[in-house]
Parts: C-alpha cells; sequence; structure tokens
C-alpha cells in the first residue's frame, strides 16, 4: 500500500470533475502534456521523441495545444490539460469508470515502462466507487537536456 508521501513522489494527478475544473496545469516548463475530458473519458496528448532542440521538442504552451488538437480529434467534447512535465521517462495513462459513470484519469511516471504502467492502475484501484480500471497508453518521453 503506497504513503502519502510515496503517491506525491510518483507525480500522480488523478482527474475528477472537480479537478478537471480548475483548468491547466501550472508548470513552468514542459515537452508533453496530456488532455482529458470527464464526460466521455477520452484524451489526447503530445509527448516529445526527441530531446530539447530536437524537430520535434515542444514547450508547454505549444504541447498543451497540440494535446488539445489530439484529443479534440479523438472525440473529447471538453479536453482539459490535467498533466504536463518536463521529465525523461516512461508515461502511462489510466481511466477508471465509476459506478456513477464519471470517469477518473491517472497519469504516472517510471523508469521504466513496467514501472509506469503499474503506478498508474494501481494509483486508480484503491478508489472503491470505480467499476473499472485501464490502462490506455504508454509512452516514452525526452524531457529538457
Amino acid at each position: 500500500m503506497k504513503t502519502t508521501s510515496s503517491v506525491v513522489r510518483s507525480l500522480l494527478w488523478i482527474a475528477t470533475a472537480a479537478l478537471v475544473a480548475l483548468g491547466p496545469t501550472r508548470s513552468a516548463l514542459a515537452d508533453q502534456a496530456i488532455a482529458f475530458d470527464s464526460i466521455t473519458g477520452k484524451f489526447g496528448g503530445y509527448w516529445s521523441s526527441t530531446p530539447e532542440g530536437g524537430s520535434d521538442f515542444k514547450h508547454k504552451s505549444a504541447a498543451a495545444d497540440a494535446a488539445l488538437a489530439n484529443a479534440r480529434l479523438r472525440g473529447c467534447l471538453a479536453p482539459v490539460v490535467v498533466w504536463d512535465s518536463n521529465l525523461t521517462g516512461y508515461y502511462a495513462v489510466a481511466v477508471g469508470l465509476s459506478h456513477q459513470n464519471t470517469y477518473r484519469v491517472s497519469v504516472q511516471w517510471g523508469s521504466t515502462r513496467l514501472e509506469a504502467d503499474t503506478n498508474a492502475i494501481h494509483a486508480l484501484q484503491p478508489v472503491d466507487e470505480l467499476k473499472r480500471v485501464e490502462l490506455v497508453c504508454s509512452y516514452f518521453s525526452y524531457g529538457r537536456k
């Protein structure tokens, strides 16, 4: 079982309808972003496949814009950026559906893909009201130099 401090250190963001209403995340620098729609449970994202200075590296506002555009292409009705980061590593996105048919999302970091996937699923599993948790995306992103 995770302690509160381990959850904080694992860079967890769980988006409920209330969290999504808060709007974009607040970090100053980010090369990746995840946008989520709590109505449809769909997401979109942008992450860099090259380090800073590379052909597809984007800074925070451009990464957020790309994530929102990708989310709309995937059918999101009201996407909001719920995650951004400038760390290099593996990431995973998990989505949970509650018995009240509301969605939650967890974006987790890991030093390996397996660790990120496991962290994303486990972050949602303690939530008793979820009837389904699904890993929807795993990726590697380069951060800043």
